[in-house]
């Protein structure tokens, strides 16, 4: 049956889908035989699809660890080297906490998609007074002035979680997850969330996971999430909330709702704007917060939103609602139409950024709130955003691919810090021990990154930085892998930087990208990913001065002068690739549409069961469901 298109605000008409049948996950050890599970409590899933809703159960870990639900999913992945969450998961309050308020600060961390050097209002040249509540926390925070991610959206959220650099948690090669890939963020990997929930936040995320969703030990709620809302993928369109390719002769949906018990898929929302459920979303989670009239918390709230904007496609937001009227005299000024939709959806975005902090005010949580805001990667031109004056965008490592816009803000911020701009040189991987030390967790050892909560606050001023050498990526194979397997290119591609200076290896030379003035300066609708190499260049070697050439203009990779320094840094990047990890990639799985076809829905595949004879039981004989 049709649905009727929700009319609420931001919601537009015509966006109608049919209902879906069901999938459910399966068990292996329950399907073939109940006598490895009697140690195992009983899991109830349920997954609500069509409207329609069927409660199964997984055979999980005695506490639903990490561990035990990769066996119950028969995943192959190694048991004992997957970190365990019970403690966070099922900790009973009364033995963790005292019946009093815990005076830790809330932490909402937000992170941007493609938006580039020159995507958000307070620091772009053509899109000033598009974003005036991020400009505000901005300007009232301490802005990161030389902040590096990484170059695409895999690797950087990886490292953000880990604290780890791509190369060292084999997430270094030039391809992101996409829906049929068998493969995401290696399941030895602690993340973030879990070393906050384990000291006492509850945690959230909203948005875009895109670290793995081939299994069900992938999905954010079983890394350290207490819930979920959002898209697994790298991409969605923004109302009807497909991936904008076809796989297999379908256009498949991918928004979902999960807790640690409980999947759900979003069957009922094509035609409302994704923004528009984050902001649902939202007020849920903190509208559920234990708060007391100071806004002090027995579970402080760690709170990570990983926006869709300004990610392709870019869909045009029609309903002006949604932006203020200086917005609307800012989009006056923009004559290319497809910069005016990626401006859009920036506006869309701050519109999200001021609702998160007026439902934190609401709950009295605001003063005791910090907000952290970085961008993924560089923007791409060939999607409406731009890193001028920068050099390069997406998918490379020039300045344009991995200098971003960051800041930290919020009253948790202490006053001394506010309004200032933070020149050390910080990479994304730091901001995990960062956002640990600020909520008191031990930050753990063996990370690539630290902390640098002291220098943001003006506590420690010498040296300029914890840091002094970033590995920006390192990858031995080709690029792009679209089919066949890996292959090995001529060397390393990659790039390092030690203090002032930058060394690139075996890159093309990418131009530098304003954005166009009018329609006819743009030949494609903001659809185009950028990582197509410009093959019409050979690769070659770059060596800057970024401190006196942040543009990236004058190679000095051939100065005599600098052949003693350029040498030591070849051969360290030399050995950054002889150590590395394996690369996690591997060929896309075709089967995956095989089960998505039964709902509709992109979710894991690997360790799902669907009984195709009889879809009343899903689960197999109910006798198998009373054993369980």
């Amino acid at each position: 049956m049709a649905e009727t298109p929700d009319t609420r605000y931001g919601a537009v008409d015509g966006h109608m889908e049919a209902d879906t049948p069901l999938m459910t996950p399966y068990s292996r050890e329950a399907h073939d035989g109940v006598a490895h599970v009697e140690r195992r409590r009983r899991w109830p899933l349920l997954m609500l699809v069509g409207g329609a809703a069927i409660a199964g159960t997984i055979a999980f870990g005695r506490r639903g660890s990490a561990s035990d639900a990769a066996t119950a999913l028969d995943t192959k992945v190694p048991m004992a080297s997957i970190p365990e969450l019970e403690e966070a998961e099922h900790i009973e309050e009364s033995d963790t906490l005292p019946d009093t308020r815990i005076n830790k600060p809330h932490i909402v961390l937000m992170v941007g998609d493609d938006m580039g050097w020159n995507d958000i209002g307070y620091g772009s040249l053509d899109l000033k007074g598009a974003s005036p509540n991020l400009d505000d926390l901005a300007s009232q925070g301490v802005r990161l002035e030389n902040f590096y991610s990484q170059h695409l959206c895999t690797p950087a959220r990886a490292s953000l979680m880990t604290g780890k650099y791509p190369v060292n948690i084999g997430m270094q090669h030039e391809e992101v997850i996409t829906p049929q890939s068998p493969w995401g963020l290696n399941l030895t990997e602690k993340i973030l969330p879990a070393f906050m929930k384990h000291n006492g936040y509850t945690t959230h995320a909203i948005g875009k996971w895109h670290l793995g969703h081939y299994t069900f030990p992938h999905m954010p709620t079983a890394r350290g999430f207490d819930t979920f809302a959002g898209y697994l993928t790298d991409q969605i369109h923004y109302y009807n909330h497909t991936y904008p390719q076809m796989l297999a002769g379908t256009y498949f949906r991918d928004l979902i709702s999960a807790t640690t018990t409980a999947f759900h898929f979003y069957s009922d929302k094509s035609g409302i704007l994704s923004d528009v459920l984050w902001r649902e979303k939202l007020a849920d989670v903190i509208g559920s917060m234990d708060t007391d009239g100071l806004g002090l918390n027995r579970h402080p709230l760690f709170l990570y939103f990983a926006a869709q904007t300004t990610h392709g496609p870019l869909d045009d937001i029609q309903d002006e609602r949604l932006f203020t009227d200086n917005q609307k005299k800012v989009l006056k000024t923009i004559g290319n139409e497809e910069r005016r939709r990626f401006a859009k959806l920036l506006m869309v975005m701050d519109k999200t950024t001021e609702t998160i902090v007026d439902q934190l005010r609401d709950r009295n949580m605001w003063n005791n709130t910090l907000f952290v805001y970085t961008s993924d990667n560089g923007g791409c031109s060939k999607s409406g955003g731009y890193n001028n004056p920068l050099r390069g965008g997406k998918h490379f490592l020039f300045e344009g691919g991995i200098k971003v816009r960051a800041f930290v803000g919020g009253p948790a911020l202490p006053e001394k810090a506010r309004g200032t701009r933070y020149q050390g040189l910080m990479h994304i991987s730091d901001l995990m021990p960062t956002i640990l030390d600020v909520a008191g967790v031990e930050i753990p050892h063996g990370l690539d990154s630290s902390s640098h909560w002291k220098w943001l606050t003006g506590d420690r001023i010498h040296p300029a930085s914890p840091r002094n050498e970033i590995i920006h990526n390192v990858d031995l194979w080709s690029f792009p892998t679209d089919v066949g397997l890996i292959e090995m290119d001529d060397g390393p591609r990659g790039a390092l930087r030690w203090g002032d200076l930058k060394l690139i290896t075996r890159m093309w030379p990418l131009g530098w990208y304003k954005p166009p003035l009018t329609d006819d300066d743009s030949d494609n609708e903001g659809i185009e990913d950028c990582n197509s190499a410009p093959d019409q260049y050979a690769v070659s070697d770059f060596l800057f001065n970024i401190t006196a050439d942040p543009e990236e203009k004058h190679n000095l990779y051939y100065i005599d002068a600098l052949s003693e320094v350029r040498d030591a840094m070849m051969e360290r990047l030399l050995s950054i690739a002889g150590n590395m990890s394996t690369p996690s990639w591997s060929l896309s799985d075709p089967d995956c549409v095989l089960y998505w076809k039964e709902t509709g829905f992109i979710s894991p595949w690997q360790g799902v069961y669907i009984d195709a004879e009889d879809r009343d039981n899903m689960w197999g004989k109910p006798s198998m469901l009373e054993e369980l």
